[in-house]
């Protein structure tokens, strides 16, 4: 029985309940999107680091940038390569 019958069979497959073939992929998302294949992601769950609050100590990490504008732009970026 097919859950929804009007979605093709790989929807089929991420629409299944049963269907525990996630993985979770930890880095900075600059480099692992840029590493993953075009449409491979049915889900994307991210925590942000708030803009000036943390220094992680990590060569341009986000949220440390030295104004607004590019901490917006490096998120833009980052959204477009989700979408």
């Amino acid at each position: 029985m097919e859950l929804f019958p009007d979605l093709d069979e790989q929807s089929q497959r991420a629409a299944d309940p049963n269907n525990r073939n996630g993985e979770i992929i930890a880095g900075d998302a600059r480099i692992e999107l840029a590493n993953m294949e075009s449409a491979s992601v049915q889900c994307c769950v991210t925590s942000p680091p708030y803009w000036g609050l943390r220094d992680y100590g990590i060569e341009g990490q986000i949220g440390a940038e030295m104004n607004l504008d590019d901490y917006i732009f490096d998120f833009v970026a980052i959204f477009a390569e989700v979408r």
